[in-house]
């Protein structure tokens, strides 16, 4: 067995590992980008190409890369539809967690199937690090295409365009993010910290406990005031809190209905900044009794 031919699947593999230690080790943004990008982009499709076609007769170098790309594209979403559905979700650690099986998992593959094969017919990667070999046959580093026919010249031209492109447009997503929706989250949870079980029926002069939510997606440091309003009558208001971007607070407070009366709305409203008209507002319905 000669290692030469599985040069390719050891750098993946290798660039793989280190990557996953520098995101649980050394949070540095700037590598896990650089190396980031070939994990997702080109490592899933690569290893994929390789473990279906193991030898050299199937595919040659630029379609190889064109259809790594483009296989990893694929892949992706595929790997997160099928997250989605799990307890993990689409987070960090199981999409890095799902990428590294699945790489593993197709260099496997790609070993196996390449390693039955003779020498001669395998897909032979290090004759890109060395010229020795292209010496010895008298052959050029690159394949040529002077013997290629205007069809097969025009088909690796597209496939490198259009590689070209797809990086082209990572990278300028990366440099350019866009800015995300702004918007604010407001809620009510009942006695047992969820979004039920509210307060029904109460006595007069009872206190009625919830717990109040307010979320920050605004993407600036934001202020909010609420007001508790019963059945058209201002209760009580809330101390202004201010918020630092994606920064979240809940608390626990409290108001007292002054009359008895059946199906009395409680209306929560939310404003933000200096507004004088509420951003968002809650309600629930209580029966007050004697």
């Amino acid at each position: 067995m000669n290692s030469r031919f599985n040069i390719d699947l050891a750098l993946v593999l290798i660039l793989s590992f280190i990557l996953i230690l520098i995101i649980l080790f050394i949070p540095i943004d700037a590598i896990r980008i650089i190396l980031g990008l070939p994990f997702m982009l080109f490592f899933p499709g690569y290893t994929l190409i390789t473990a279906l076609f193991p030898g050299k007769s199937g595919l040659k170098g630029i379609e190889r890369l064109a259809l790594s790309f483009g296989l990893s594209i694929a892949v992706m979403p595929l790997i997160g539809l099928i997250l989605n559905y799990t307890p993990w979700g689409i987070r960090l650690h199981p999409i890095l967690i799902s990428l590294t099986v699945f790489i593993m998992t197709m260099c496997t593959i790609a070993f196996l199937r390449r390693n039955r094969l003779s020498d001669d017919d395998k897909y032979d990667f290090g004759y890109m690090l060395t010229i020795r070999k292209a010496r010895a046959k008298e052959e050029p580093t690159l394949p040529s295409l002077k013997n290629k026919n205007w069809m097969d010249r025009l088909l690796n031209i597209m496939l490198a365009l259009a590689a070209v492109v797809c990086i082209c447009t990572i990278v300028y997503a990366i440099a350019t993010p866009k800015t995300g929706e702004k918007f604010s989250e407001f809620y009510i949870l009942g006695t047992e910290g969820k979004a039920e079980n509210y307060p029904r029926d109460v006595k007069l002069g009872s206190p009625i406990s919830l717990t109040i939510g307010v979320t920050n997606h605004e993407q600036t440091e934001t202020t909010y005031t609420v007001k508790v309003i019963i059945d058209g009558v201002n209760n009580r208001d809330l101390p202004i809190i201010t918020l630092a971007p994606e920064q979240k607070q809940e608390q626990v407070i409290s108001f007292t209905p002054a009359k008895v009366g059946e199906n009395q709305k409680v209306e929560f409203l939310l404003f933000k900044n200096a507004e004088t008209e509420p951003y968002l507002t809650l309600h629930i319905w209580v029966n007050v009794s004697q």
